[in-house]
């Protein structure tokens, strides 16, 4: 079964609650990024799996006191960040977030899938990488901790980073949309799939 197009429908019912709520401002936006609520949003980010969602990836945004902690976006397995949080993204730029997001797990399926498929190494190695990205936006924001969003594998890394990789002082808060927390092998296919590189 494809789920992707079924995690698009996912987060844009999430997008639509979370619109619904009323909007503090601030976060250095200047204008506001549309948003689109349904499967097409991620159609770009199809052709162009490297590019960072719409409204993510401002170096020069900086907390307000009404959303001091930035935003970091952790994508699931065989998915990219712009496939991932194409909704989430702008909306939460929009509504004053500084919002940051990134590609992991790159294989040699990555390559001859023009990079339309990430999340497929070592989990461990994954968790490193959060924290140097992690380690990336404080600097550049020059807040004290980040609040993650990561959905399936990447609502599980973020609690590896915390709790084995040194991240809880940086970490305010976690949430995990269909997080896979204890992990999966895709029935085998990660296996084999890490076997063969």
């Amino acid at each position: 079964m494809n789920r992707k197009p079924l995690l698009l429908v996912i987060l844009a019912v999430i997008a639509v609650v979370s619109a619904c709520t009323p909007s503090a401002g601030g976060g250095g936006g200047s204008g506001t990024l549309p948003v689109t609520y349904n499967v097409g949003a991620a159609a770009p980010y199809l052709l162009q799996p490297n590019k960072a969602p719409a409204g993510s990836n401002d170096n020069n945004c900086k907390p307000t006191a009404a959303h001091p902690r930035p935003v970091v976006l952790v994508h699931g397995t065989i998915a990219t960040m712009g496939e991932n949080f194409a909704t989430i993204s702008p909306l939460l730029k929009n509504n004053g977030y500084c919002v940051f997001a990134f590609n992991y797990g790159g294989t040699w399926l990555s390559s001859i899938t023009l990079g339309n498929i990430q999340g497929l190494d070592s989990p461990y190695g994954f968790a490193n990488t959060l924290a140097g990205f992690v380690d990336h936006v404080l600097a550049a924001t020059g807040a004290q901790k980040v609040d993650i969003v990561g959905h399936s594998q990447g609502g599980m890394l973020p609690n590896y980073y915390v709790k084995f990789l040194g991240g809880a002082p940086k970490v305010n808060s976690i949430v995990g949309l269909a997080p896979v927390n204890h992990g999966t092998t895709l029935s085998g296919l990660l296996t084999l799939g890490q076997d063969l590189t």
